[in-house]
Order: C-alpha cells, then sequence, then structure tokens
C-alpha cells in the first residue's frame, strides 16, 4: 500500500507510493468536476490532508479536514 491517498466520489479509491503520482491523477480526476482530496498516511491508519483539486475548492476541504470531519461521505468529496 502507498503512502498518498486520492478521495473522490465520498471513499478512498486509489494509494500511491510515488507523491507525483498521486498528485497527477488527482489533477486529472478533478478535470472531471469531482472534487478531490489528497491525503498522506501516517502510523497504521492515520490520515493528514495534504491537498484538494481544483484548488478553488482547497481551503474548503483543509477546513472540514481540520475540523475533524473526514466523515464526508456524501458530501461530494
Amino acid at each position: 500500500m502507498g503512502k498518498w491517498w486520492v478521495a473522490f466520489d465520498g471513499r478512498w479509491q486509489a494509494s500511491f507510493g510515488d507523491f507525483d503520482a498521486a498528485i497527477e491523477w488527482a489533477r486529472e480526476v478533478a478535470g472531471t468536476g469531482r472534487t478531490v482530496d489528497v491525503a498522506q498516511r501516517y502510523f497504521l491508519i492515520g490520515r493528514k490532508f495534504v491537498t484538494a483539486f481544483p484548488e478553488s475548492q482547497r481551503e474548503l476541504r483543509e477546513a472540514y479536514w481540520r475540523a475533524g470531519s473526514r466523515m464526508w461521505i456524501g458530501d461530494g468529496a
């Protein structure tokens, strides 16, 4: 399993061992009209917000993560 996770459509979709590959795929998916989160895995199960696409959604997505709201299933993540 990779250490970079990409989420959209309300669930974690893929993990990557390479940061650049995760970012590239997230941008491609965001190009289809989805909001995409990228997170870094730490320890065994924790994840930390890294960025979101499209960039216009980044601050909003980061605020959700800071608030501890990682249960975003159904909110268009």
